[in-house]
């Protein structure tokens, strides 16, 4: 009486084997591909992110500043507890500083402020533009100055 046993030939295991090699080679491209897409969409969330918590805070800034200097390259906003905030246009970054000497940097395609005076009011215009990918996006800001500012201003001329 021979026993037998039930198993598998080599055959039967080399080819599964194969098939395990082939499915898991294809599951680490597919992962490799996908880590490299998270990779990129992390790095574009961080730079989102950036040019948002920055646009948000000049803006925030420019709104709620107690009075406003243009000058050739810098924009001083004051604040009602006279603390001021500077922002400088160099090359092709805008550069905020406050009084602590803290320091944030944007980088910007090109950028124009100026005041215009329309129907004896003042006005403060400010654009620069980003680059975010492929695409060029504009950022206007537009305020009008306050009475106190501009007495502030003619008293400061007539001296």
């Amino acid at each position: 009486m021979k026993n037998k046993i039930k198993a598998y030939t080599i055959l039967e295991l080399l080819i599964v084997m194969i098939l395990f090699t082939i499915l898991v080679g294809t599951m680490y491209v597919f992962f490799s591909y996908l880590d490299k897409g998270m990779y990129a969409f992390k790095k574009y969330s961080e730079k989102l992110y950036h040019l948002e918590s920055f646009n948000l805070a000049f803006k925030e800034d420019f709104y709620l500043a107690a009075d406003i200097e243009v000058n050739k390259n810098t924009l001083r906003l004051k604040r009602y507890n006279q603390d001021f905030i500077n922002y400088r246009f160099e090359n092709n970054y805008l550069i905020r500083e406050n009084q602590n000497f803290q320091k944030d940097t944007l980088i910007i395609n090109n950028y124009s402020f100026e005041e215009d005076k329309i129907n004896g009011n003042v006005y403060v215009k400010i654009k620069y533009d980003l680059k975010l990918k492929d695409k060029t996006i504009s950022i206007f800001l537009f305020r009008k100055k306050d009475v106190e500012e501009l007495v502030n201003l003619n008293s400061f001329y007539e001296n």
